[in-house]
């Protein structure tokens, strides 16, 4: 299992018609977390957080020792973006 974390602005609820109706998230946060998802393969991560998701976590009050686990990467070119995303991974001990 692998996981992609961003943090920003989405658009969720129902989309479509009375025949084909589906509960739906859309908007680029959303895209953005799909694409860091898939850099967990290319990182050898378990988890790989954009660092708008780290900081949204710490102004939450997230645990400063958990959130020390996440190591440092090279910012990453992604796919609809044109600057590289700053992220940090976290490995399964």
């Amino acid at each position: 299992m692998s996981v992609g974390l961003h943090f920003g602005s989405m658009v969720l609820g129902d989309i479509g018609d009375e025949n084909c109706l589906e509960y739906a998230v859309i908007g680029d946060t959303v895209n953005v977390a799909s694409r860091v998802e898939e850099l967990t393969r290319a990182l050898d991560a378990d988890i790989v957080a954009s660092a708008d998701a780290i900081a949204a976590a710490e102004a939450g009050g997230a645990d400063s020792a958990m959130l020390r686990k996440f190591e440092a990467a090279d910012p990453q070119i992604i796919r609809g973006r044109v600057e590289p995303v700053p992220v940090r991974t976290w490995r399964a001990a």
